[in-house]
Parts: C-alpha cells; structure tokens; sequence
C-alpha cells in the first residue's frame, strides 16, 4: 500500500503551485478597472512626494555656496578687516602722535634748560671777568701810586681814592677774550 503524501510536504507543496494556480484564475471572471480612488490615492501621493522633494532641493541649493554668494562674503569678510586694521592703525598714530609730541617738548624743555644755563655761566664769566680787569687796574695804579710816593700821607690818599673808585666804578666795556683762541693749535698734516 502506497503511502499518503502529507499536505506540509515538498511534493504536496509543488503539486498546489503547479497546479491549483493556472485552474483557479481560469475560473474567475476577469476584473474592470473600475476602482478610481485608490488610482487618485496613489497619484496624490506622488504629487505630494515630488512637490516634498522639489522643496527640499531649493532649500539644499540656499544651502549650497553658489559663486556670486562665495565673492561677496569674502568682500564682505575683506571690508570688514581692513575696517578693523584701519582703526588699530589709527590707534596706535594716535599713540605715536602723542609720545612724539611729549618727547618734542621735553627736547625744548632740556634745550631751554641747558641754553639758560649757558647763558648764565656766560654772564657770570663776563661779570668775573670785568671784575678781574677792573682788580687788576686798580693793582696796577696802587703798584704806581706805591712806588712814586712811599709815604703814608701817599697812602692815604690812596684809601680815599679807593674809596671814592668802589663808590663810583663805572665799568668799562671790557671785551673778554676768545677763550678757543688762547688754546695752541694742534693740525693734524
């Protein structure tokens, strides 16, 4: 006796396939498409789906750096560091200005300083200097006066003639030598 074929077997399974499906769709009446919603669900769908994707691709290309958007924040990015640099250049003239203008004046205070010392070591040169020659005329008549006479009425004469020349001195326009001059000149040949 022949065994049953199970229906969960290899060769029951391709028995159903082989067979049953040719037979089944030969006995079913063929279908009209007369079903529209489901053909406009589906066309719905993919107009949503494409506009969705058209808008998603405009924001991309906003996102994208075109040529003409690269140029212009780099000018942009350009105007705006030549802009900072001018003001730190600016800031640090300023600066500089400043420091210039102090040390100028500090030049003219020092210059004033060691031109006024000058100017009086040269007066007090010119005074010391008058002084000596007007010591050393007077010297020189006492000397006179002293070697003439001998006598002390002589010199009494001198005291009161010394007294009345400290009261009326009148100094002389006495020029003072050139100092460089009285030096000895060394040339190098």
């Amino acid at each position: 006796m022949a065994k049953k074929i199970s229906k969960n077997s290899r060769a029951a399974r391709q028995y159903d396939l082989t067979d049953l499906a040719p037979k089944e769709l030969q006995n079913l009446p063929r279908a009209e498409n007369t079903d529209l919603t489901n053909i406009m669900i589906r066309t719905a769908a993919k107009n949503e789906s494409l506009l969705e994707a058209k808008i998603r691709k405009k924001k991309d290309s906003k996102n994208k750096v075109s040529k003409k958007d690269f140029e212009k924040k780099i000018a942009k990015s350009v105007k705006i560091m030549e802009k900072e640099r001018l003001e730190r250049a600016l800031n640090i003239t300023n600066r500089l200005d400043g420091k210039i203008a102090k040390s100028i004046s500090r030049a003219k205070y020092v210059q004033s300083s060691r031109k006024a010392g000058w100017d009086s070591i040269n007066a007090s040169i010119k005074k010391e200097l008058l002084v000596q020659a007007l010591e050393a005329e007077e010297e020189e008549k006492k000397n006179e006066e002293a070697e003439k006479e001998g006598d002390i009425e002589v010199d009494e004469m001198y005291d009161s003639a010394k007294i009345e020349t400290t009261t009326e001195v009148k100094p002389q326009s006495v020029e003072p030598q050139n100092l460089f001059a009285l030096l000895p000149l060394d040339t190098d040949e």
